[in-house]
């Protein structure tokens, strides 16, 4: 129900009220009475509440608290508090490793004794569509939602994120406008990079894969290869974060209107899921179950997309018709003028 094993979570309880002891966030909420007067929950049965929503398809749908005998409002309340929590610590969580880190970096193979990490983009899917500018959040999966930008370790833990653009962007376009990006000389070596697909622009410090029309050469498709082996790992991080914390599918968050809060408590909640990750990673906690969600989920990815190949070729097939017939109609009225 809590996405994690019990001595993770009793770990994840003692962590987050030594955060709020030692001001990371004002612990009043976990021991204020309730409207009715009456006392809260203690502490570790809102974290529990939070993870089991987190980890919820749709972020537990309409949060209601039949299935928890809680009020709904409450609820929200626990979210809300225990999520604001859990992003405090991104800083101590979510870190770019120092020179020295970078150097004592063991990989596989020699080869890649410079490689820093893994770069990929990814969509937080919203339930609802946004009221406001709906066209900038749909995705190329005819889903609407937020771009995320991530980096992850030899370990797959993140060590860098960016949620600021909307689904519409492209991975590149959204990666460039970081400040990472525009700062990544004093993030990198002179020799240090990191390993991105083909989406992304090879640059000095971003390695990509070789274009289809020259990955025929022998060498180029060995190197395509060898990149493609631990570029998994980024694929991988993603696919663990999403198996363990479903409500990023379909997370229950609405944007109504310019001015409310809808954008910052769509990344708050992104961002305590990706703490959560990483928090267990350091934990080790056993990953053993995620691996039949993952499957299935790559199953329903993969009916999906081609459920959406299927009716893209419908439409470009409709158009090209309509295109052929339209250009046949000018042939022969040109035909009959001459």
């Amino acid at each position: 129900m809590f996405r994690m094993h019990r001595p993770s979570f009793w770990q994840l309880v003692n962590i987050l009220k030594d955060a709020s002891e030692r001001g990371y966030w004002d612990g009043r909420e976990y021991v204020a009475r309730t409207a009715g007067g009456r006392p809260p929950r203690p502490a570790y049965q809102q974290i529990a509440v939070t993870l089991y929503l987190l980890g919820a398809a749709g972020g537990g749908r309409e949060c209601s608290g039949i299935n928890l005998n809680i009020g709904k409002g409450t609820v929200t309340r626990y979210i809300q508090h225990t999520i604001k929590l859990l992003v405090t610590l991104l800083p101590q969580y979510v870190r770019w490793p120092t020179a020295q880190q970078r150097i004592d970096i063991d990989p596989p193979t020699a080869i890649f004794q410079c490689c820093v990490g893994f770069l990929d983009g990814s969509v937080i899917i919203l339930r609802y569509k946004p009221m406001v500018d709906p066209e900038a959040y749909f995705s190329q999966k005819s889903t609407y939602g937020f771009n995320i930008q991530a980096i992850c370790d030899w370990e797959r833990r993140f060590i860098w994120v960016s949620m600021g653009h909307t689904a519409s962007a492209h991975d590149s376009t959204a990666f460039k406008s970081t400040s990472l990006y525009h700062d990544i000389n004093k993030s990198f070596g002179p020799e240090e990079y990191v390993v991105a697909d083909k989406v992304y622009a090879l640059e000095r410090h971003i390695i990509t894969p070789y274009k289809e029309s020259l990955a025929r050469r022998r060498a180029h498709s060995a190197l395509n290869y060898a990149l493609s082996v631990p570029r998994v790992k980024i694929e991988y991080a993603f696919g663990i974060l999403k198996a363990c914390w479903p409500s990023l599918y379909d997370l229950p968050v609405r944007i109504a209107e310019p001015a409310e809060p809808g954008h910052e408590n769509i990344i708050d909640w992104t961002l305590a899921c990706i703490v959560l990750h990483n928090m267990l990673a350091s934990m080790k906690d056993d990953e053993s179950w995620l691996e039949e969600i993952m499957v299935q989920n790559a199953r329903e990815g993969g009916k999906e997309r081609e459920r959406y190949r299927a009716q893209a070729r419908e439409t470009e097939g409709e158009a090209k018709r309509e295109g052929a017939r339209r250009r046949n109609d000018l042939r022969d009225a040109i035909s009959l003028q001459n």
